[in-house]
């Protein structure tokens, strides 16, 4: 009689999986890090999923719900939405239920692969290895890594622990391929697999596999170990056709973009009430260009990051920074409300960093009745010293609204969050002070 194959629930070598769960976790550290009851909250600014995730495999909290507000507001203060990194072995078993009753969703998942290290005494014809990177190693890398990366992979690499390897493969004089494998607990853990786009298959991936195995073997690994996304198909196929085979798989859930409001750090205290503003001159959708020293009277001014439109990217790890999305409704907020605010007499003016070719079609398809500025230079930003905050190689106006009487703050609004509500809001403050 056949056995019954076990329930999907159950994890196989589920002792074996935490081992190499833990390899991993050594295998790539973040360059900050907390205990939060068992759990390790990380970050490192930088666009690296594990980085920049909470790594759930131990948990000795008794208030669930407690446990993940903390990890909440430690990433609040950097700035950022909260993330958890939740495999077949996480901790505790509640966990995913608890963050989806909290409008948490999957964004993205990978398979963990593994296999025993073997001496296939492979060709190793132009593959090299040593405990430091080579040039050669650093510019194949670094040349698939997007702004976010560059900026913390250094330090990253900086912190890994021996025993390690720096794997290339060179063919005719040009580094093909490179890759890093880690070793913790026996288990060699491959991170950083590159190849250049104009030398892809060419079989400088399948060398580097057969130089880590090597080295893995000869420093008496007894596991080799990756994680790669589940929708790579090309990678599954070759790290399949070298032996490895699912062990696992681990999701990152992550918090809606807008359920979490921007602190409020201090940026703004400059902006007193009473304080006069530098007069600056921007360029207006609506025509000549319109000084500041001439918003005479109440006048709104609402100052917004960004706003998107159709084949337009929004700039990197924009989901992930918190008071970065919402311009788009907020400025439907004032659109919807504008008569109220001119039978207050308040006048209403947008700003951002964006070309005045950007505003100008923005204004018209939203069909804005106020006037949309460009500071895309930066002159109000300086003058004014507005805070910001930076999305890849952007430097963008971060979120707030001033409430200005002849050219004097007579109010700030930051942070702004939602900023769906936010047009509501300014009219409820103005209805209780108008004179």
């Amino acid at each position: 009689m056949t056995a019954a194959p076990p329930a999907a629930s159950v994890v196989p070598y589920r002792d074996d999986l935490r081992r190499v769960e833990r390899a991993g976790f050594f295998a790539w550290p973040a360059l900050e890090s907390a205990n939060v009851d068992g759990w390790v909250w990380r970050s490192s600014g930088g666009g690296y999923g594990r980085s920049n995730s909470t790594f759930t495999l131990d948990y000795d909290g008794t208030d669930l719900a407690a446990s993940i507000a903390k990890v909440e507001q430690y990433y609040q203060f950097r700035g950022r939405r909260a993330r958890f990194r939740i495999s077949d072995v996480s901790e505790p078993p509640e966990l995913k239920a608890a963050l989806q009753a909290r409008g948490y969703h999957i964004e993205a998942g990978a398979l963990i692969m593994a296999k025993a290290t073997q001496l296939r005494r492979p060709d190793l014809s132009g593959v090299e290895w040593s405990s430091l990177p080579s040039p050669n190693w650093l510019r194949v890398y670094f040349g698939v890594l997007d702004e976010t990366r560059k900026r913390s992979a250094p330090e990253i690499l900086a912190l890994l622990r021996q025993p390690l390897a720096y794997v290339s493969c060179r063919q005719r004089g040009i580094t093909l391929s490179c890759g890093l494998a880690t070793i913790e607990d026996g288990i060699a853990t491959l991170e950083c697999m590159a190849s250049r786009q104009e030398t892809r298959r060419r079989g400088g991936a399948r060398a580097i596999l057969g130089g880590i195995e090597t080295w893995a073997h000869g420093e008496g690994a007894h596991t080799l170990h990756l994680q790669v996304s589940d929708d790579n198909v090309g990678a599954l196929a070759l790290y399949r056709g070298f032996g490895f085979e699912p062990v696992g798989r681990y999701d990152y859930w992550v918090a809606d973009a807008m359920a979490t409001p921007p602190l409020d750090d201090g940026a703004t205290t400059h902006l007193s009430a009473g304080a006069t503003l530098a007069s600056v001159s921007l360029p207006s959708v609506n025509g000549p260009a319109i000084d500041s020293a001439a918003l005479a009277g109440r006048c709104v001014v609402v100052i917004y990051p960004w706003t998107g439109r159709t084949g337009l990217p929004n700039p990197l790890e924009w989901d992930e920074l918190l008071g970065a999305h919402g311009s788009t409704p907020e400025l439907e907020g004032f659109r919807d409300r504008h008569k109220a605010f001119e039978a207050l007499g308040t006048r209403v003016v947008a700003i951002s960093g964006q070309s005045i070719e950007h505003q100008r079609e923005l204004a018209q398809r939203l069909a804005l009745p106020f006037d949309v500025l460009s500071d895309a230079g930066g002159a109000l930003r300086e003058a004014w010293r507005l805070p910001t905050f930076a999305a890849g190689q952007d430097k963008l106006l971060r979120r707030l609204t001033l409430l200005l009487r002849d050219g004097r703050i007579e109010h700030v609004f930051h942070p702004v969050h939602p900023p769906a509500d936010h047009a509501a809001e300014v009219l409820a403050w103005l209805r209780t002070t108008v004179i």
